[in-house]
């Protein structure tokens, strides 16, 4: 469980409400970050569950907390879902683990998450547990900004924004992990990736640091007029599509402002109107991968990556 800075206020909020008798049964985090979300949420969980007799909860160290690292509390229950939906055979799960007696101590806590993915059958489901909660239950709901939710269920939440540091802060944080690393590539990552350095130092702990040297010498490759490592290199990794596109913002806002920011030069051969081509050929394609995910994306790269290669005179122009 990742320890910030940054949630350590609303930390307190929530600790001030527990031993003041003012934690509401249904909480409501929304957070533009799953992990931020997952983090924090699981802080609670800890905090609600732990059979420590110490003040500093939770502790980390009673049999409580470590079934929770486990992931095997019995009084711990999570809603989630690897499709686009949680349906309403989730909630029926949910409101059978509900109704029982709490295996150890005197609560339990249910995570669901994104809240905004429950079907409408599901949330009415979800609405009637809430309606008359047991008091032995905390209910979670995570959800990005911005999201739909059930207006009842709202209704019946106290609702908290996960923040997020300042840039510097999170480079700083990020540093102070991956030492190695300059600013600059920091904040690059934090543009491609997510505003929460949670997100970043995921990715670059899972081999990261590796995959992002990749992707830069196939970009450097397409400043040289060669496109094949950047195909390869996204046939691998799909997510970095969506990199290559922050990038051909970056470059024509270098070209049409005039920019001396080197987080801008990623592309420096193409001309404005190459960039403004390639760029459109790329919205295209990611209206094409979403509208019909089954599409041959290899075959579907090549109309953009193409249209990254200088044309004659085209590198000079501009």
């Amino acid at each position: 469980m990742m320890v910030v800075p940054w949630h350590e206020s609303l930390k307190q909020i929530l600790e001030q409400g527990i031993s003041q008798g003012r934690l509401g049964q249904t909480l409501l985090f929304e957070s533009d970050s799953s992990i931020s979300g997952y983090d924090l949420s699981n802080w609670l969980v800890k905090r609600l569950l732990c059979q420590s007799e110490s003040q500093i909860k939770p502790c980390g160290h009673c049999h409580s907390c470590h079934m929770i690292e486990a992931a095997t509390h019995p009084d711990r229950f999570e809603v989630t879902t690897e499709t686009n939906t949680i349906g309403v055979d989730d909630i029926r799960e949910l409101t059978d683990w509900s109704v029982q007696r709490p295996r150890y101590g005197q609560a339990k806590v249910a995570l669901i998450m994104p809240a905004d993915k429950l079907t409408v059958s599901a949330a009415n489901a979800l609405l009637k547990i809430l309606e008359e909660p047991n008091y032995q239950n905390y209910f979670i709901l995570i959800k990005p900004f911005q999201s739909a939710l059930l207006p009842t269920i709202v209704s019946r939440t106290q609702r908290f924004v996960i923040p997020l540091p300042s840039q510097d802060e999170a480079v700083q944080w990020l540093k102070g992990n991956f030492h190695e690393m300059t600013s600059h590539d920091l904040l690059e990552l934090l543009d491609w990736i997510s505003d929460d350095p949670i997100e970043v130092q995921s990715f670059l702990s899972k081999n990261g640091l590796e995959v992002l040297r990749l992707f830069k010498k196939a970009i450097d490759a397409v400043n040289a007029g060669q496109i094949e490592l950047l195909q390869k290199t996204l046939e691998e990794h799909h997510y970095m599509l969506h990199w290559l596109g922050k990038i051909m913002i970056h470059s024509m806002q270098q070209k049409y402002l005039f920019s001396s920011d080197s987080q801008s030069k990623r592309l420096r051969s193409l001309s404005k109107q190459q960039l403004m081509t390639a760029y459109q050929q790329y919205i295209q394609l990611s209206r094409n991968l979403k509208d019909n995910p089954s599409l041959n994306y290899s075959m579907q790269l090549y109309p953009l990556l193409s249209k990254l290669i200088p044309r004659n005179g085209d590198s000079r122009a501009n």
